[in-house]
Order: structure tokens, then C-alpha cells, then sequence
């Protein structure tokens, strides 16, 4: 299949929050345990109800190999080819935001 169930091989949940880490078959599961435990302590001081919210949201991250470009992940593929000023998102950016 296509779309992003197809691309997103692996997944973890940061503790108990319900929010998802997720890659590509390609990326290493230590990223994936370490984008988790970064999230987590990201997370520690953040009041309970909007840890719920984010999850309830359906808030996730996805963690991009490192042969692969930010318009790889299928929420972002509409970047592909996109230039800002000078750059190019996929020559230049590894991680952005949310929609």
C-alpha cells in the first residue's frame, strides 16, 4: 500500500502519554528509544492534561533515516521540491513542526 500506514515500519510510545515515536524501516530502533526518551523528559513538567490533549490530538513524531530528506515522511511530502529564499527543504532541513 501507499500513504503513511506503509511507510511508518515502526513505532514506539513514550511511557504512558500515548504518544507515538514513529519511522521508516530504514531508520535505527536505537533513534527511534532515543526520540521517545527525549520526548519523555521533554514531557516531565508538562501538567498531565495537555500530555492528554497531545495524545488525544493524535500527536505523533517521525524520525527520518539518514539517507532520507524531511519530504520522505508522508505528512510533509508536499515539501518535496519546495524552496524558501535560497534553500531547499529537503537539502536543508531535518526536522519541523506540526500541523
Amino acid at each position: 500500500g501507499s500513504g503513511p500506514s506503509a511507510f511508518y515500519a515502526q513505532r514506539v510510545t513514550v511511557g504512558a502519554t500515548g504518544i507515538a515515536i514513529r519511522a521508516h524501516a530504514a531508520v535505527s530502533p536505537h533513534a527511534l528509544a532515543a526520540a521517545a526518551e527525549v520526548v519523555g523528559r521533554m514531557l516531565q513538567g508538562c501538567p498531565r492534561e495537555v500530555v492528554a490533549r497531545l495524545a488525544a490530538a493524535g500527536c505523533t513524531v517521525a524520525v527520518i533515516g539518514r539517507e532520507q530528506v524531511t519530504s520522505d515522511v508522508p505528512e510533509h511530502a508536499f515539501l518535496s521540491g519546495e524552496r524558501s529564499g535560497n534553500w531547499e527543504y529537503d537539502a536543508t532541513t531535518r526536522g519541523v513542526g506540526g500541523n
